[in-house]
This record gives C-alpha cells, structure tokens and sequence, in this order.
C-alpha cells in the first residue's frame, strides 16, 4: 500500500516522520485550539457577567427612580392636601366674612326700603286727605327723617379666585431635599452637669421654669416638692413642700400648676403667695397637665374607665375636648402626660403604669396620629415621660428600657439616645448582686453597660438643655442614688 499522496511528481520527495512526533505534534496544536477556545469561554463568561450587571443596575436604576417618583408623588399629594384644606379654610372664612357683609348690608337695604314704605303711606294719606295742616307739615316731618347708608358694590369687592392664585406650589426638589434632610437629622447627648441628690424615694416628675432656666421643680414618688436652682458651684435646694404630686407644669410667668394624687382640684403656687385651688375638675381626676406656649392649661383626666383630654383658657373656661375618636371608640385609657410641639400639636402618652402604652398626637387641623412603638415591634412600648425640645423635637421615655426615644415634629421616629455618661463598667464580681435592679431587656443588648443608670423623668428648655433625673446603680457597693442630669442636645444641623 502507498499513500495516495504519494502518487503525484510533485510530492515524490516525500520525507517520512516518526509517528509519535507527528502525534505530538496535532495534539500540540489541538491544545492550542482548546486554549484558544477556553479563552473565548472567558471572555464569552466576563461578558455575561457584565451583561449580569448592567441588567442589575438597570433593575435598582428602575427601583430607584421608581421610589423617587413615588415618593415626590407622596409629598406633592402631602403637600397639595395640606394646601387644598388651608384655600378652603380661607374660602369659608372668605365666604362667612361675605355672608355676615351682604346680611348687614341686607338688612340696611330692608330698613331703608320700610322707611321709604311708612313715607309713601304718610304722602298718600296726605294726599288723600287735602287738610292743610298735614299737607304743610308732611314734607318738614319726612325730610328730618334720616336713611340708613349701605352699600351696593359689596359683592364686587369679594374675589375667591385669588387665594388660589396668590399660592404658589414650591419645587418638589426642594421639598424632597427638606424632607430627607429632616429625616437624616442625628442627635447626640452630652452631659453639661451632673448632681446626686439627697433625697428619698426615687425622682418623678421634672419641670424647668419658662421665666428663668435657672430654676427647676423637681418631686420624687414620696411626698416633696422642691425648687432648685443651678449655679456654677453646683445645684442647691431653694424651697421645699411636703405634698404629694401627681404631675406639674409651669407657665411663662412662673406660677407652678400642681395636681395632687387623688385629688379632682388643679391647685397653683405663685411666687409668692401659698397654695391655692385654681378649679375643680370634681367628678374627674386630673392626671396629668401641661401649660403651652400660649398660656393655654391642657389637662388629662379620668373617671373610672372614662379617659379625655380638655384644652382650658388661662382663665379656666374650657375651650376644646377630646374624648373618642370618629368612630365612638375612647381615645384614651390613661392619658398620663402631655406636652405640645413647635406646630402646636398636641402629644399624649396613653399608658397606664406599668402597661404597654402609645402616643396619641392630635395635629391642629384635627386629624390624629398614633404611635404604637418606637421604630421595634417586638419590644413593648411604655411611654412614661415626653418633652419638646427647641431643635423641634420630641424626646420620649421609654420606661421599660429606659431609653430616650427622638422623633420628629411630625411624629416620625429619628432614633433612641443612651446618655455617654451612663455607660461604666460593670465589676464582674458584683455583677450578680445588682442583677435583681436591672430590668430584662432584649437579647439583642448584650452591653449591659448602657443600663447602669436609669432615666426616669425629663424636661427641656429653649436653650436646648434637657434636664434628666435617674436612678444610678453603683456596682461596688450595689447601692442606688438619685441623679440629676443636665444634657446639652446636639444635632446634625447645628
């Protein structure tokens, strides 16, 4: 046998090679090939993975933008809401100011229209009767007579179109950019001063006074209330009444409202007469009391297992009521403190003590917000003090875990606060011995340092103080005090 290609002239000079070499050889150059294909997989592989990514990051562009859109969406319809119910609000303040008008204007109109009708009756008569007397007297006795003025051009002054008009809807970029920034806004507590107090029982209650933040009213859960005053050397007892408080408030002139346990009377101190009654709630007791801005005494207060809320003049006549809800369910169950923020509304902590509890915000326009938790579902809400702060704010105590909760104006949750100072060691070797103080808490807070001490009242001022008073643990001598906190309220925005 012969190869075929063999044959031909042209390759009689054929020249033979060992067949493990040419083996060698075409494996060599189908390794190549392999390699060459193996390369292309790579490639083929990178491809699709950047192919992977650009499908994702068009996927989260989508999701993004989607939110985005969503979310303007929710402020424009926010926005155009809170709009549209303050136009028509003015339209109908418009419309009763136009009403009240056109009546007044009205009734002058039909008074002026009787006159002319007695005149005409009067000139007929004389007319019809050709005595001399009246017909020389009748026109002396009619022009004496003066007509009431009104004015016919009222209706053209009124012009509802230019409420509208005179709005103007901001850039949504811009509301956007303000609601994302006040939801952003951090807060950090340093501590300015801190006092032990001698005092017996543990601290209850908390109250800076309005007219000199040097000054505060303190009571514990025995029977004494005290004023205070800070000062650079330290803190001193001002006065003292042996009473026992149920809850206080203050307002810009001074004076201290005070509600006794068991009592159906809101009581006043002024500066400087005694006690006296300022009204009696009597069948209901007031728990809880909190003098606003506008001097206006908003009261909490409860009769077996009937709950309301009275907003009272200054002086004493009461202005607005809530008590149940549009469906004629109760509002409350316990309305045990009360406080009011930089828009006016009005925050109730609806907790009775030692119970879970929520916060009922009732907004100026009427609507009502509830919160139920403090941004964690699985832990009980037990809302036992509030203020508002001057950044806006509003601090709420969670008595349970004992910690600071901050939420918006709005009622939106920013965070929870432990103050610095109260995060010390713990000596392993007394641990056990402070174990029965210090409240069960989630497992999830295994740093059983941040509740050393625990907050149990708060109070600010419009210098951004919040004053706190709490129960410090010591851990050598598993002995417990009462401290006073002075905490300076930093947040992002100062």
């Amino acid at each position: 046998m012969i190869c075929a290609a063999c044959l031909p002239e042209s390759h009689s000079n054929h020249k033979f090679q060992e067949i493990e070499e040419a083996f060698d050889q075409k494996l060599a150059e189908i390794k190549s090939v392999k390699e060459k294909t193996n390369k292309q997989f790579q490639v083929i592989e990178r491809d699709t993975e950047t192919f992977e990514k650009f499908l994702s990051c068009v996927d989260e562009s989508y999701n993004n933008e989607a939110f985005r859109i969503l979310y303007k969406y929710s402020l424009l319809h926010k926005f155009l809401d809170q709009k549209s119910t303050a136009l028509i609000n003015s339209l109908q303040d418009a419309k009763k100011e136009a009403g009240e008008q056109i009546s007044k204007e009205k009734a002058l109109l039909q008074e002026h229209k009787q006159i002319l009708s007695l005149r005409t009756e009067k000139i007929d008569k004389t007319l019809i009767s050709l005595e001399p007397e009246k017909v020389f007297s009748i026109l002396h006795e009619i022009e004496n007579v003066n007509l009431p003025t009104y004015n016919i051009n009222v209706g053209k002054r009124l012009n509802f179109n230019s409420l509208l008009h005179q709005t103007t809807i901001p850039d949504l970029d811009f509301i956007s950019q303000i609601e994302t920034t006040r939801q952003q806004v951090s807060t950090k507590f340093n501590i300015v001063e801190k006092y032990v107090l001698d005092i017996q029982g543990k601290l209850a209650g908390v109250s800076f006074c309005k007219n000199d933040h040097t000054m505060a009213w303190i009571y514990d859960d025995q029977n004494t209330l005290r004023k205070i005053k800070f000062a650079k050397n330290g803190m001193k007892f001002v006065k003292g009444i042996q009473v026992q408080v149920q809850d206080i408030s203050i307002d810009a002139g001074g004076t201290l409202f005070i509600l006794e346990k068991d009592s159906t009377e809101i009581k006043t101190l002024p500066k400087k007469n005694g006690m006296k009654t300022f009204l009696d709630m009597s069948p209901y007791y007031p728990i809880s009391i909190h003098i606003t801005k506008d001097n206006e005494i908003i009261v909490g207060l409860i009769k077996d297992k009937e709950c309301k809320v009275v907003v009272l003049l200054r002086s004493g006549e009461k202005k607005r009521e809530f008590e149940i809800t549009s469906k004629d369910e109760m509002l409350f169950s316990f309305p045990c403190k009360i406080a009011t923020n930089s828009k006016g509304h009005i925050w109730v902590l609806d907790c009775p003590p030692g119970s879970k509890g929520r916060i009922v915000i009732i907004k100026k326009d009427g609507c009502l917000k509830f919160i139920t938790d403090a941004n964690n579902p699985k832990e009980d809400f037990c809302p036992a003090d509030i203020t508002s702060t001057s950044t806006g704010h509003v601090i709420v105590l969670n008595s349970k875990y004992h910690r600071l909760c901050v939420f918006t104006e709005d009622g939106d949750y920013l965070a929870h606060e432990y103050l610095s100072s109260f995060k010390k060691n713990i000596d392993m070797d007394n641990s056990e011995m402070i174990a029965s103080n210090i409240p069960k808490f989630p497992e999830d807070f295994s740093d059983m340092t941040k509740y050393l001490s625990f907050a149990l009242c708060i109070d600010s001022d419009s210098n951004g103080l919040l004053l706190v008073g709490s129960e410090n643990i010591n851990t050598k001598f598993a002995k417990i005090s009462t401290d006073l906190c002075l905490v300076k309220i930093e947040t992002s925005k100062d």
